[in-house]
């Protein structure tokens, strides 16, 4: 509990410090280093810490001012990956995998609903965004598919950075620390 507390903190203090780099071509999506102490927890203390981590950095981002729509999702993203981790955990680069296509699946069913559903002018921001970017759309429905498919890559691509770089200092700190 102490562990997840400090690491959801630390969380939220990196996301105060907005060290984040837009995705390129969706420039709304943000890789967020915010994310790794969830992971770091992950790697240090296990599934439910780590989920508390990402939990007290949800209600971080909150106390903040961002919005609860922008906050769940990425509380979704990062719960999910760690749940896909965790569930697979058979040998790194298989737990690697497995979050990576929990947060993939998670997050396009999430998107698909809110471009669908909840927030279909978010769909329009979306397709303006790629023919600013010079990606012609020449449908709506070609425009949905192109917008899933790179939330989709970005999630990858999140999902690798914020687990690898988890992993990364969990390793070095046991190297220097034998004893955890």
């Amino acid at each position: 509990m102490a562990l997840a507390s400090v690491m959801g903190a630390l969380a939220v203090a990196i996301s105060l410090m907005r060290l984040q780099v837009p995705f390129p071509l969706l420039f709304y999506l943000k890789f967020d280093l915010a994310e790794v102490p969830s992971f770091i927890t992950f790697y240090l203390a296990g599934l439910y810490p780590s989920i508390l981590c990402a939990f007290l950095h949800f209600l971080g981002l909150l106390v903040r001012g961002s919005s609860i729509f922008g906050s769940s999702m990425k509380f979704a993203a990062v719960a999910s990956n760690l749940l896909g981790i965790s569930l697979v955990r058979k040998g790194r680069v298989a737990g690697l995998l497995g979050g990576c296509a929990s947060r993939v699946a998670v997050m396009t069913v999430i998107n698909f609903v809110t471009f669908s559903f909840l927030f279909p002018n978010y769909m329009d921001f979306s397709i303006k965004a790629l023919e600013a970017a010079g990606i012609n759309v020449s449908s709506r429905t070609e425009g949905f598919i192109i917008v899933l498919a790179l939330i989709a890559g970005f999630n990858t691509i999140h999902a690798f950075l914020s687990s690898l770089a988890g992993l990364a200092i969990v390793e070095t700190i046991k190297r220097r620390l034998p004893s955890l």
